[in-house]
């Protein structure tokens, strides 16, 4: 099973609401094709992104940041890789960057792709890092 990791927040409060839309749409989107694919996915913002309107249309308290970041690495534990969505924002993403260090912590491989969920060359990714 691969993990994918896309940008999500932006700490512009007047755009993160729009922005979240349409990140959780180009991942929901990759997220289908890799599945089309043949590939098991685990996307923490496919399954999350519905959970958070839910909870902010009912007015329920939200977890924050770090609730959501353990969420993410007890999904990052159950695969075999990471996916890692590289879309606008994506480099100054907090939880990409956290996502893509417990990966190398746990030696697992890391994969780049594009919004057509294309692999990246990882080695160009790699050294601009």
């Amino acid at each position: 099973m691969l993990y994918l990791a896309s940008p999500y927040t932006s700490p512009l409060a007047e755009l993160s609401r729009a922005r979240e839309g349409i990140r959780f749409a180009e991942t929901l989107y990759v997220t289908a094709l890799l599945t089309s694919r043949g590939k098991l996915v685990l996307s923490p913002i496919v399954l999350g992104h519905t959970m958070d309107q839910f909870m902010r249309q009912n007015s329920l308290p939200r977890p924050g940041y770090d609730w959501w970041m353990l969420w993410s690495q007890e999904l990052l534990e159950m695969c075999d890789s990471l996916y890692v969505l590289c879309s606008v924002g994506w480099r100054e993403s907090r939880g990409i960057t956290q996502e893509i260090r417990w990966a190398r912590d746990n030696s697992l491989p890391i994969v780049y792709i594009d919004g057509e969920a294309n692999v990246i060359d990882d080695n160009l990714i790699e050294e601009e890092e």
